[in-house]
């Protein structure tokens, strides 16, 4: 009778003690580190801004609440303050894309090389009041010595690992299958809001891809960052670190 009596509250407490098991196994089978941690996309846009097109994705990225990266050619950030104005007052990042956009910048001598991204710093400093640590190399080309001489000045050299080749003008469900169909665990989108130094550039089929791209994203669970973000993320920095330097191969075809 006493011993019954004394089982009693072990018997009692067996559903809550099977309820902790029950969680620490769920929690030891996910696992510690980036398996239990959001997938991250980062949308990049390059060579803008322009008058339409930069405005347009601007306006989306608001509606759906997304921070991206802008890299502005200088040239083009001269004819269009307000456009960088406006990408910093609504919280994007900015990034150096030279002033140029010289074809073969890996060619230049590094006086060459300082020049344009030096003339593009004091213009988005100017509109923003912040300068840029991020570089873009025109086109993608990239060598030893310009990410030597880039970080040597204290600027991250960024790259992509999706280029849709949007600056081809592909229809905008063409430019969604081929950044869907890429996507990794971080991964850093090529897209344009400009196209080299064109007054119309043509990327209204970027515009209408933006928002189904978002979309997918958000159904696969990513979560949007900006590449400072990413950048100050330490459970992907060392994985970023390799991006810039691996996975992203310029393109062949002038841009």
């Amino acid at each position: 009778m006493h011993r019954r009596h004394a089982m009693l509250p072990a018997i009692k407490a067996a559903p809550f003690i099977a309820l902790l098991c029950s969680l620490a196994f769920t929690r030891d089978k996910a696992g510690p580190g980036p398996q239990t941690i959001a997938p991250l996309a980062a949308l990049t846009f390059d060579d803008g801004p322009s008058s339409e097109y930069t405005a347009a994705i601007l306006d989306t990225l608001k509606r759906y609440g997304v921070h991206a990266t802008f890299f502005v050619i200088g040239r083009n950030a001269e004819k269009y303050p307000e456009l960088v104005k406006r990408e910093s007052m609504e919280g994007h990042a900015i990034g150096n894309h030279t002033y140029s956009h010289p074809l073969l910048t890996q060619f230049e001598t590094k006086e060459q090389l300082h020049r344009e991204i030096q003339k593009t710093q004091d213009i988005i400093a100017r509109e923003t009041g912040r300068r840029p640590d991020l570089f873009r190399p025109p086109h993608g080309w990239r060598s030893p010595w310009l990410i030597s001489e880039c970080e040597r000045d204290g600027y991250n050299v960024v790259n992509w690992t999706i280029d849709p080749k949007d600056w081809k003008h592909p229809a905008s469900n063409v430019i969604v299958k081929r950044v869907m169909r890429k996507c990794g665990e971080v991964t850093i989108v090529l897209l344009h809001d400009g196209l080299e130094l064109k007054n119309d550039p043509g990327q209204e089929n970027t515009v209408r891809a933006l928002s189904t791209i978002i979309g997918e994203f958000r159904l696969k669970g990513y979560r949007f960052v900006t590449i400072n973000e990413l950048i100050a993320d330490s459970t992907y920095r060392q994985e970023f670190r390799a991006l810039v330097r691996v996975i992203a191969e310029p393109s062949k075809a002038y841009r």
